[in-house]
């Protein structure tokens, strides 16, 4: 597989929760764990994938520690996730096949959970790929993290921190319905909403599959889209919640 750009979204604001917390930063890239900042580790398990091959961090530029500017290239982020996508998909050339969308609150992402979720991509006839997490695995993970699970006919699901997509579909309809998607990716009822009644009445009464899922997500998208199962759970481990920073500060 050809490396890929990959494409941090770090703008925004922090959520009022954490300003009660006591954290006092612009949002939670630039949240503290442990003497580094958030996107730093974000950072570090992009630049170990082998099939990653430039980071582009969209955040404000201006407050970038220097530490950090000599391994990205800097896009100013805008007002919200579209905006800041949008920003991003300007600095890449016209003729890019891929580009690797990036949660900048995943402090647990590795770099062989980034190149397998590639390397699953690879091969695979789609234009926007979407990572999705088995309950079974995340179960394995960090106990206190609470993740919104759909079910379905051929397993149990949660929404992950990685995106692949063809940067030519990204039209104004198109990035709209992304950044909505992007913002109840941890509640995929409010996700099954989007793609309609007749998938929301199939998720609730139990007779949706992946397949179907993936269907529907296409015909709304107006392109082909594909789940990604990961093994990686870091991938579905990101901080929503001052309680699950917490958890993070205390780990090993």
């Amino acid at each position: 597989m050809t490396p890929v750009k990959a494409m941090i979204l770090a703008g925004g604001i922090l959520d009022n929760s954490f300003k009660l917390h006591g954290e006092n930063v612009v949002n939670k890239a630039f949240i503290d764990i442990k003497g580094r900042l958030m996107m730093e580790y974000v950072i570090d398990a992009l630049r170990g994938a082998s099939l990653v091959e430039e980071i582009v961090l969209l955040t404000h530029t201006e407050i970038v520690p220097e530490k950090i500017r000599e391994f990205v290239t800097l896009v100013n982020s805008g007002e919200n996730i579209l905006e800041t996508v949008i920003n991003g998909l300007s600095y890449i050339p016209p003729d890019t096949l891929k580009v690797l969308l990036v949660m900048a609150d995943l402090p647990l992402l590795t770099s062989e959970g980034v190149d397998d979720f590639l390397s699953r991509c690879n091969g695979r006839d789609g234009e926007y790929y979407y990572s999705i997490l088995s309950q079974k695995d995340l179960e394995k993970g960090l106990p206190g993290f609470n993740h919104t699970y759909v079910k379905l006919k051929d397993g149990v699901f949660c929404g992950g921190g990685l995106i692949l997509l063809d940067p030519g579909i990204c039209n104004e309809y198109r990035l709209n319905l992304m950044n909505k998607m992007i913002q109840v990716r941890k509640n995929p009822l409010e996700m099954a909403k989007i793609l309609g009644a007749k998938t929301l009445f199939k998720i609730v009464s139990g007779q949706a599959t992946r397949e179907d899922l993936e269907k529907r997500t296409s015909e709304v998208f107006k392109c082909k889209a594909i789940s990604i199962i990961t093994p990686y759970i870091e991938i579905g481990i990101n901080i929503d919640k001052p309680e699950e920073l917490d958890l993070i500060r205390s780990s090993g």
